[in-house]
């Protein structure tokens, strides 16, 4: 099956899903796999040379096994040590020591797992497999296709079970998150992804002893402040940073940077939407680049007047979860 521009079909879902959602849309083998194994590439991962000919075929397998060859061969040979390179301290400028942007990283936020939302120390072989058969949705792994009852033990002792009852191993569903961080994608489940992985889930993760990534902030200096609010009588809120330094008798235009207009929501049905966009202003989630131009935004905010023509209450909704999803 031909999927999109950007998609890729899994046969364990029978669909074309997002090349995004994948873990291992990111890297390749740095070694050789063991043996009886062979390298896939778009789940980062060493998986059985049967299940691969299962799903790939002989011919493929056998460029894989042949790759992997190679890889074992120049993994071999002694590596040359490379000189650290100079780094050269940053000038600061006068203006940028008064009132600086701030960037940073913060933790995501975990809270205490659901029951029976990762595998319990001290199983046997056999307790672990029964625990996949009636705890998982999917009984064969998202990504590599494998059958999870013949995974090794080491791997299924790190097995988590999102709140919909998918269930990855720790390594896939870091790696998952991970990536999704580094591209400011909302936290979806690979195999479902209107599912949102949610603090629960990220706390199953830290239990199985993965280390979370941290999510980028970006803050602009403290004399910039966010408008969000009817400035006419036109059905619409304005939204836009502003220099309060710069307002002249209410005045806000001369104050606007560059990059600092963000666009249109409508009047009506929009309290919530208007507290979630001050809500990833004031966290830090709501601008890529804090300082002139300005880089808007980490979701789809920048909208016109008639873009809320049609279909409004869904496209406002359709807003409030996107935002959710980045903060």
């Amino acid at each position: 099956m031909e999927c999109p521009t950007g998609q890729v079909y899994l046969k364990t879902l029978k669909r074309c899903i997002s090349k995004d959602f994948l873990p291992g849309s990111k890297g390749r083998s740095r070694k050789a796999c063991p043996d009886k194994k062979v390298w896939l590439d778009k789940a980062r991962k060493c998986i059985g040379r049967d299940v691969f000919e299962k799903h790939y075929g002989v011919t493929k397998l056998a460029d894989a096994v042949k790759k992997q060859k190679a890889l074992g061969q120049r993994s071999s040979k002694p590596k040359t040590p490379v000189a650290p390179k100079r780094i050269t301290p940053k000038r600061v400028t006068a203006a940028a020591a008064v009132t600086p942007a701030i960037r940073k990283t913060v933790a995501l936020t975990t809270s205490e797992p659901k029951k029976d939302s990762y595998m319990s120390p001290g199983l046997s072989k056999s307790e672990m497999l029964s625990w996949v058969e009636t705890k998982c949705k999917n009984q064969e792994d998202a990504i590599s296709l494998e059958p999870l009852k013949d995974m090794d033990s080491p791997d299924l002792k790190t097995m988590v079970r999102l709140g919909n009852n998918y269930c990855y191993l720790a390594s896939d569903l870091g790696q998952h998150v991970k990536t999704s961080v580094e591209r400011d994608l909302p936290l979806k489940d690979i195999s479902e992804p209107w599912y949102r992985i949610d603090a629960a889930d990220l706390g199953a993760l830290k239990k199985q002893g993965y280390k979370l990534p941290s999510k980028p902030t970006e803050f602009p200096a403290e004399h910039y402040k966010l408008f969000v609010a009817a400035g006419d009588k036109s059905p619409y809120k304005f939204v836009f940073l502003y220099d309060e330094r710069k307002v002249k008798d209410g005045d806000y235009a001369p104050a606007i940077p560059k990059g600092g207009f963000l666009g249109y929501i409508p009047k009506e049905g929009t309290e919530r939407l208007a507290g979630l966009i001050k809500k990833a202003f004031a966290s830090g989630r709501l601008f890529t680049k804090v300082t002139r131009p300005f880089g808007c935004c980490r979701f789809h905010l920048m909208k016109t007047k008639d873009y809320w023509l049609t279909d409004s209450g869904r496209k406002i909704k359709a807003m409030e979860s996107e935002i959710e999803g980045i903060i």
